[in-house]
């Protein structure tokens, strides 16, 4: 009975195989034409006029849990002109426990505290003294208002009118401000100790 069977699974995929081949260059800059004249229902809502609207949709989107449409949404707030939605894209992204890709640039040199944060971090550290790390936040605390640290009731990201702040404690600690660059992406410096380090967080791939 398996040759029968065989032979009736190839009479069903060749013409579908077939079909598939005979798709013309024509064809598929007409599929291409077609895919890029449809609305994205989500963009529409992200580039209402009204501003009001677009950072509500945004906001809901961020905090819907659907992976998808965090990403849609983080994409267009955090590559906004406008330097109040990039932050506002940030915070509510903050809602969602990520996990950040975070730069340390120590090329002026690293201190012991510096260096001791970056192994509690997992980083990995380069011959140019940049330390390349992962950095796990936990849940958002409205009493608060901030995201805590994975393991720890202490704030590490605030939002507020004053701006961004990050604060990593990791036995030593780290303190200090960003801001979301044009690009999509966090930008600044933090002190150990007495040591001021540049700081980069990658938010878009």
């Amino acid at each position: 009975m398996r040759p029968n069977f065989i032979s009736a699974l190839a009479v069903f995929i060749l013409p579908v195989f077939a079909h598939a081949q005979s798709l013309s260059p024509e064809d598929i800059a007409r599929m291409l034409d077609e895919q890029a004249a449809t609305p994205n229902p989500y963009a529409s809502l992200l580039n209402d006029p009204d501003p009001a609207r677009s950072v509500g949709a945004m906001r809901i989107m961020m905090e819907s849990g659907d992976r998808e449409l965090i990403d849609i949404a983080l994409e267009h707030g955090l590559l906004s002109a406008n330097e109040a939605v990039r932050t506002a894209a940030f915070e509510a992204y903050l809602r969602t426990s990520p996990r950040l890709l975070v730069t340390f640039d120590g090329s002026d040199g690293l201190s012991p505290g510096m260096k001791d944060i970056g192994r509690r971090m997992g980083g990995t550290f380069t011959d140019d003294g940049m330390i390349h790390a992962r950095w796990q936040l936990g849940q958002y605390d409205d009493a608060k208002e901030c995201t805590l640290m994975a393991d720890k009731d202490e704030c590490a990201a605030t939002v507020n009118a004053n701006g961004i702040f990050l604060h990593g404690d990791f036995n030593y600690s780290f303190r200090g401000a960003v801001t979301v660059s044009e690009d999509g992406n966090l930008i600044g410096s933090v002190l150990v100790s007495n040591d001021r380090y540049p700081i980069r967080i990658q938010l878009l791939d």
